[in-house]
């Protein structure tokens, strides 16, 4: 459990920084969004998915989550950094 724990963290952190969202304000002002992100990366099924779609782009580069990410909308809604 702590191993697929720590490897979606790894990638919720990678996809948080891919699509350049600036978590600091969105936690700030929604941190319940945020920890509803958080556990529905980790509840996810498309992990495998999700690093392939990571591997192939850098950071600040993807401008949307990809449509298999259950916090596609939510994401959406989280302000970027400048």
């Amino acid at each position: 459990m702590i191993t697929r724990s720590n490897e979606r963290a790894t990638l919720f952190s990678r996809m948080i920084e891919t699509l350049g969202v600036d978590i600091v304000p969105a936690a700030a002002a929604n941190e319940t969004a945020v920890g509803s992100a958080i556990r529905g990366c980790l509840a996810c099924a498309a992990s495998a998915e999700c690093r392939r779609f990571l591997d192939r782009r850098s950071a600040g580069a993807a401008g949307k989550a990809p449509a298999f990410c259950p916090n596609r909308d939510l994401m959406r809604s989280m302000p970027r950094q400048t």
